[in-house]
C-alpha cells in the first residue's frame, strides 16, 4: 500500500495579550484560506476571546481583501500597513440575531 503524501497546508500563530480578551494572529497560507481561517476564528472563541487582530501590508492586496471578506475591520496605521479586526463578541451577537430570526419566523 502506498503512503498519501502529507503536505503544510498552512502555518497559524496567535499571541495572547496580557489582558487574555485580545490575541494577534499571524499566518501563511497555501490553499484553503477561508477554511484555516474559519478554524482560527473557531480556536479563539473557544478561548473565550473578545477580538483578535493582524498586521497586514497595503501591498498585499489579496491578504487584505481575504480579511475584509472574512468580517475583519481594516485600519490604516501607516503608509505602508493596515491592522485588520474582527470583533468576536460582535461575531457571536450577529449569529444569535439570525439565529432568532429563523426561530420567530
Amino acid at each position: 500500500m502506498k503512503k498519501a503524501k502529507k503536505r503544510i497546508l498552512g502555518v497559524f500563530r496567535l499571541t495572547l495579550e496580557p489582558d487574555l480578551k485580545k490575541g494577534e494572529i499571524a499566518f501563511i497560507k497555501f490553499g484553503f484560506g477561508s477554511a484555516m481561517m474559519r478554524h482560527v476564528i473557531r480556536v479563539c472563541k473557544d478561548k473565550k476571546l473578545e477580538s483578535i487582530y493582524g498586521i497586514v501590508l497595503k501591498s498585499n492586496v489579496k491578504g487584505v481583501r481575504f480579511m475584509k471578506n472574512m468580517g475583519f475591520t481594516i485600519h490604516p496605521l501607516d503608509e505602508e500597513t493596515v491592522k485588520v479586526t474582527l470583533d468576536l463578541k460582535e461575531t457571536k451577537k450577529m449569529r444569535k440575531n439570525a439565529e432568532n430570526l429563523l426561530i420567530s419566523t
